[in-house]
């Protein structure tokens, strides 16, 4: 849970045990978390087999006007960035989480949904 991660990372802020860049996403995810209630709309498995893919993923994504993070394990990548997608091990069955609705970029992710069993 967020807070934990926060508490969690924070006391490793304070010794530097942890890079800048966890520090910039775990305060990112805790400012969201308090601000906002985000309701996760979608959640579905999907696999990406290569740099179309992604571009075409991250085109479509970058048009909604709601959050969509791709995980896989405990990695969370904003689906609108193009070299964070590219950095996950694209070999793997990902998860992709909505914030909000779009029927167009539905359509899109129907082209790369996989069923859960393959998961």
């Amino acid at each position: 849970d967020i807070i934990g991660q926060t508490k969690k990372y924070s006391a490793m802020i304070k010794c530097r045990a942890v890079p800048v860049q966890w520090c910039f996403a775990i305060l990112y995810r805790a400012v969201t978390y308090f601000n906002h209630e985000e309701v996760v709309v979608m959640e579905m498995k999907l696999k990406l087999n290569g740099i179309k893919d992604v571009t075409e993923l991250v085109a479509a994504a970058g048009k909604c006007d709601f959050d969509i993070d791709i995980f896989y394990n405990r990695v969370i990548i904003d689906a609108k960035s193009v070299l964070g997608i590219l950095s996950m091990d694209l070999n793997k069955v990902l998860t992709i989480r909505c914030y909000g609705e779009d029927e167009d970029f539905k359509k899109v992710l129907e082209k790369f949904a996989v069923e859960e069993a393959a998961a």
